[in-house]
């Protein structure tokens, strides 16, 4: 997708099966809508002063997220292997942990490729995605440009 400007109203921000989101009205093109608080890139510039608009008294933040496509994003699962005491939080919230050469597997659900690669490689050594492929070339493009950015 290609990035564009926003003017939004920001009516309120909620998190949703562990992504945020911030509800409001955008303004160019006078519609309420969601966006995924990762997605967004750039300086955020405030404009006006504090209290300028109003926010709707009958507003559900949660309900406007779970019935929009940004909030409506299907689940995956990821095979991870771990090397010993190494991605405690991915076995936190693991689905199964089998033993392996290496250490362990991991069955760990995620929603999103692209950020759940960063959430990996921010976690160092030890830590390999096994399937699926889409989310491993991620990580792999992650690592790739870091190692061009050392000096």
């Amino acid at each position: 997708a290609v990035a564009s400007s926003r003017r939004l109203r920001p009516w309120g921000v909620v998190s949703r099966q562990g992504r945020w989101y911030v509800v409001g009205e955008d303004v160019d093109r006078q519609a309420t809508r969601v966006f995924r608080l990762c997605r967004i890139r750039g300086a955020v510039e405030p404009v006006g002063p504090s209290g300028a608009f109003d926010v709707p008294s009958d507003l559900d933040v949660m309900a406007l997220v779970s019935t929009s496509p940004a909030g409506d994003q299907r689940e995956s699962i990821a095979r991870i292997e771990v090397e010993p005491g190494r991605g405690n939080r991915l076995r936190r919230i693991a689905l199964s942990v089998a033993p392996s050469a290496q250490g362990s597997v991991l069955e760990v659900p995620y929603v999103d490729d692209e950020e759940f690669a960063g959430d990996l490689v921010s976690l160092g050594v030890g830590v390999v995605v096994l399937e699926p492929d889409d989310l491993r070339q991620a990580v792999i493009r992650r690592l790739t440009l870091a190692a061009g950015a050392a000096p």
